[in-house]
């Protein structure tokens, strides 16, 4: 299957979701829990949101690089972890799949 059906068969099949917004730093990683909305466009487009204030967002405009996770049903438990405002920001990374420069 094509990757353009593919994507726009994900994007179709998440009308809205919860979404794990993540970026690289000179020192830790650093991520939050943010609402995603796609569209199907050419080429595909997703919508996703950061507290104006929060130090995620300050880091992407920084590195202006980002990565996005969508989640499904069954990674609620990540949701509240990287939703998190307690302990050192690379702890909400405990546990969870990462994958580095793709």
């Amino acid at each position: 299957m094509p990757a353009a059906v593919v994507t726009e068969a994900v994007l179709a099949s998440l009308p809205t979701g919860v979404a794990v917004i993540t970026v690289a730093t000179a020192g830790p990683p650093h991520g939050s829990t943010g609402m995603a909305w796609a569209e199907t466009a050419d080429p595909p487009l997703l919508l996703t949101t950061l507290r104006r204030s929060g130090t995620t967002r300050r880091l992407v405009a920084e590195q202006r690089a980002f990565g996005v996770s969508l989640l499904s049903d069954s990674q609620s438990r990540l949701a509240w972890q990287f939703a998190s405002k307690s302990g050192p920001a690379a702890e909400r990374f405990k546990g969870a799949a990462v994958l580095t420069g793709a």
